[in-house]
């Protein structure tokens, strides 16, 4: 029974110490740059802190386009320095909806074990 309560209590702190980039489906406020804090998710999936490194440039709100109704999305632009220069980019997108988008299953509809590849591009248009 205690190791029951320890193991509650340590995985409830970490959720309760998670930070979410956004408020609902309102990007929080940041300052550029602003470092990403450790256990920080974006529409509850967690980000990979990439220890510690990585700093914000982008936090915007989105909506879904196409036949269906509107899924908001949420976007997330990170970036990453040593010594001054440039490194590395991550762009994340996340459905801000979680499971009940509208009754509607969030996944993607291809068949991923096709030989064909799945290109997903922050300017909008994914290839499959």
């Amino acid at each position: 029974m205690k190791n029951f309560v320890l193991y509650f209590l340590i995985f409830f702190c970490g959720h309760i110490a998670a930070a979410d980039l956004f408020d609902g489906t309102k990007p929080r406020d940041y300052k550029l740059a602003d470092p990403l804090e450790l256990n920080t998710n974006v529409g509850g999936y967690p980000i990979w802190n990439g220890e510690g490194k990585w700093r914000l440039f982008n936090l915007a709100r989105r909506d879904s386009t196409g036949n269906g109704p509107t899924i908001p999305i949420g976007d997330v632009g990170l970036f990453q320095t040593e010594n001054k220069k440039f490194v590395a980019l991550m762009w994340i997108s996340a459905t801000l909806a979680g499971g009940n988008a509208v009754g509607l299953a969030n996944h993607v509809s291809v068949t991923t074990c096709s030989t064909r590849p799945i290109l997903a591009s922050p300017f909008g248009k994914t290839t499959v």
